[in-house]
């Protein structure tokens, strides 16, 4: 097990399978069903744990199991992914292929050659 002062450990490849388990079991899911790429978010995921491995933060066994801890990480991570993609869409204006900017121009065009 990683030493508490280091937080987990990465390249042990059962901490990280501890962490890809809890990931592709409970998240990647609502990352895929927005359409997004969930290894981008796995990454993040990453990020987020060695991010908070030298922050206040680290992973520390004596409070909780890598199981636990792997799994509020994912869980933050994975809404600031959606969150962050779903203010970028509202951003660029595709929200929808109803309500995209093409679409409404393109019903605006039928309807007037109509007339």
């Amino acid at each position: 097990m990683a030493d508490p002062t280091n937080g987990v450990d990465l390249a042990d490849p059962r901490q990280l399978g501890v962490i890809r388990g809890i990931f592709w079991g409970r998240f990647a899911h609502r990352v895929l069903s927005r359409g997004l790429d969930p290894h981008d978010c796995l990454q993040r995921v990453y990020l987020g744990i060695l991010a908070r491995n030298k922050g206040t933060r680290p992973f520390d066994p004596e409070l909780g199991s890598l199981s636990n801890y792997a799994y509020i990480v994912s869980r933050s991570v994975t809404a600031n992914f959606l969150d962050y993609h779903r203010r970028a869409d509202r951003r660029l204006g595709a929200v929808g292929a109803d309500s995209d900017a093409a679409t409404w121009a393109q019903a605006h065009e039928d309807a007037v050659a109509g007339e």
